[in-house]
């Protein structure tokens, strides 16, 4: 949801919520990819390759996630540290 309410004066979000909860899902999913990697061998043959395959999505997902969440991190810290008015 946006933090500009129709109305309201716009502000810079300041929350560190959202993006820890960010960093979070992308730490999640390499969890979830180390796991199923090293459970892969313990599977039977016929599910391995589904193991395998979780282990490269998530890991992917998580590779292409954290750039998005350390920049929204970094931009509600820079929005911590020094209080912006509308015209900069």
């Amino acid at each position: 949801m946006s933090p500009n309410i129709p109305g309201d004066k716009p502000r810079r979000p300041t929350s560190l919520v959202p993006p820890l909860l960010q960093v979070g899902l992308a730490v999640g999913l390499f969890v979830l990819a180390i796991w199923a990697y090293f459970h892969a061998p313990a599977a039977r043959a016929t599910d391995a390759w589904m193991y395998n395959a979780l282990s490269a999505v998530s890991a992917l997902a998580a590779i292409l996630w954290l750039p998005f969440a350390l920049t929204s991190l970094g931009r509600v810290l820079a929005n911590r540290r020094k209080p912006r008015t509308i015209l900069g």
